[in-house]
């Protein structure tokens, strides 16, 4: 499908003017019209006025309720390795920490326990010496049956991910010499010894990373496929465990009654299915009619009003500013013109960012509607990250804020002085099978770049399961030309930067000892506010620099079926959303009037 896409997006050449066309038009108008106005200021703020703002609804609570959700059924469940698997990650694993979420507002990265629920750092800050809870239990299903969390599971989960897990050389040392963890070690059945290799202020963030390929406790019993296949089932400690997988059918969740430690006595809800639709078509005909709650990827921004408008009982909300996902990388191979800070200066110059996040969000037309939406360029880190993120388009960023511009004629000068006058053929990369918003975001960033006349790429698809992450993903940009990639990140800003960043990150494509210097000052910061001074100059700099470039984002305007309550109220943190809302059964589309 991915595939097809892209051959057809290219072959209809999604260029600038394109792109201009489409954020125009009354269709944005549309759901003005069914209040029964015009485009007036009163108007515009009746229209406002249907966005509904966040409230804590937890004392209100009632219990039991299945979600229903459309979700592609994952290539593998393994905690351990990457892929689609986030959700199902995250419903079903414990970690060590984990981040905790902000209540009504966004996550200060703060650190709370999880699995180990009290410990101790050392002055050195070199040793943390933790216990573990007595109080998680795994999935009540053989071959586990709902046994207690013991210190051999932990020990073995370290052993495993410390040998195989997608992420390791984010945190064991003896695979990357500067990432944080040299040993995670037991004394006894309660103690947990971890040495770290420096102080270093965001090695727990690491260790409460809830995303595949990270540390998820998994239990011991996986240690045989032939009795736990993690690859078809996801049975840990978390809130949820599953049930039944129907491949390419659907899969089912269960509430973990083994689920214990969390002080808000969580999931309200007994359990989730999800069903596998990929076509958005018949996903958004299964939402409008009520068959389905959600579906992976959501409403499109430029079917929000519409789908509002058909059907008023749906509940709009502000889910505040998100970046697109979708970065450009360049390859660093001696015969690759990338090399050269000019040429990835003069390809980024190309991009309309403001055109292309209005296109992607749909800006222009939610404006018409009365609905004014926050804008921001990105730069190193996404908008999303409130106080770590500057916006290049703030006097605060400084002089390489100029690069973030659309400037056809400066990139033709740097293009020049680096030796292309007249412009430059080049390979550019893209892996098959990611989500089709991927394809539509990068479809319209190569129209820019081809736009300009400076660049014509040539695009070659990556297969993404055999060749994607060995050839480019991994490689440090051992290639030549230029690629877009669906962007992962770290659970911390700091970490998140030094991921990308830094030499020895886990998805380096470009960096300097200038920014290792930086990267590794701020992972040593105890103190957040001199940490986020550091991040703001690591985005000052990469902004001249463009190592790996994201283009920006808007407001996230969402829409919900009333049954979902609590929607929004915690924020970031380890990402556990479906533990933290409950279903108002009396409420559509469950009760209609």
């Amino acid at each position: 499908m991915a595939e097809s896409y892209w051959n057809q997006g290219l072959g209809r050449r999604f260029s600038r003017r394109r792109a201009l066309t489409a954020t125009g038009g009354a269709a944005a108008a549309a759901l003005l019209a069914a209040c029964g106005g015009s485009d007036t200021p009163d108007d515009a703020s009746k229209t406002s006025s249907l966005i509904v703002p966040v409230v804590d609804e937890t004392k209100n609570v009632k219990r039991g309720g299945i979600y229903k959700e459309a979700r592609p059924t994952p290539a593998t469940l393994d905690p351990h390795l990457l892929g689609g698997h986030v959700s199902e990650t995250q419903h079903a694993y414990s970690t060590l920490f984990r981040i905790a979420d902000g209540h009504m507002k966004d996550t200060d990265y703060s650190i709370e326990g999880e699995l180990v629920e009290s410990w101790e750092l050392s002055a050195d800050k070199l040793t943390l010496t933790g216990k573990l809870t007595q109080n998680a239990n795994f999935a009540p299903l053989p071959p586990i049956n709902g046994r207690r969390v013991e210190m051999q599971d932990i020990l073995f989960s370290w052993e495993r991910f410390r040998t195989l897990g997608a992420r390791r050389s984010d945190v064991v040392n003896e695979a990357n010499p500067d990432a944080p963890v040299v040993s995670l070690t037991s004394p006894d059945d309660r103690t947990i010894v971890i040495k770290f290799k420096e102080p270093n202020a965001t090695a727990l963030a690491l260790l409460a990373s809830a995303s595949p390929g990270a540390l998820n406790i998994i239990p011991r019993e996986a240690e045989s496929p032939r009795v736990l296949d993690l690859r078809s089932m996801s049975l840990g400690s978390g809130p949820f465990y599953m049930s039944e997988l129907k491949p390419s059918v659907g899969m089912s969740f269960k509430k973990n009654p083994g689920f214990k430690w969390d002080k808000r006595d969580v999931p309200y809800i007994e359990g989730i299915e999800y069903y596998d639709v990929s076509e958005y078509a018949a996903l958004l005909a299964q939402f409008k009619a009520g068959a389905l709650w959600a579906f992976s990827g959501g409403v499109r921004a430029e079917d929000v009003l519409n789908t509002k408008r058909d059907v008023p009982e749906l509940i709009l909300m502000d889910s505040g500013i998100a970046t697109s996902a979708t970065r450009g990388f360049f390859g660093h191979n001696p015969d690759s013109p990338f090399k050269d800070e000019r040429v990835r200066q003069a390809w980024v110059l190309t991009w309309d960012r403001d055109l292309f996040i209005d296109v992607i969000y749909n800006v222009s037309k939610f404006a018409q509607g009365g609905l004014q939406m926050e804008t921001a360029w990105a730069g190193a880190l996404p908008a999303s990250d409130s106080g770590w993120y500057i916006n290049p388009k703030s006097k605060e960023f400084g002089p390489n804020a100029k690069y973030f511009e659309h400037s056809p004629s400066e990139a033709k000068k740097l293009l020049t002085a680096a030796g292309y006058p007249n412009g430059l053929d080049t390979s550019l990369y893209y892996a098959t099978t990611f989500p089709v918003w991927f394809y539509q975001q990068s479809e319209i960033l190569i129209g820019m770049v081809r736009d300009s006349a400076l660049f014509r790429p040539t695009i070659h698809e990556v297969n993404y399961q055999t060749d994607w992450n060995t050839t480019f993903r991994y490689n440090r940009g051992k290639f030549s030309g230029a690629g877009f990639v669906r962007d992962t990140g770290a659970p911390h800003p700091v970490n998140n930067l030094f991921y990308h960043y830094h030499t020895n990150g886990g998805a380096n494509f470009g960096g300097d000892s200038t920014m290792d210097d930086l990267l590794v000052k701020a992972q040593r910061e105890f103190d957040t506010k001199r940490a986020m001074t550091l991040a703001h100059e690591v985005q000052r700099y990469e902004g001249g620099k463009a190592f790996y470039p994201l283009a920006g984002g808007a407001s996230s305007l969402t829409l919900s079926w009333p049954v979902e309550r609590n929607k929004g109220v915690w924020n970031g943190g380890s990402n556990r959303n479906k533990a933290l809302i409950w279903m108002d059964q009396e409420k559509p589309p469950i009760k209609r009037a």
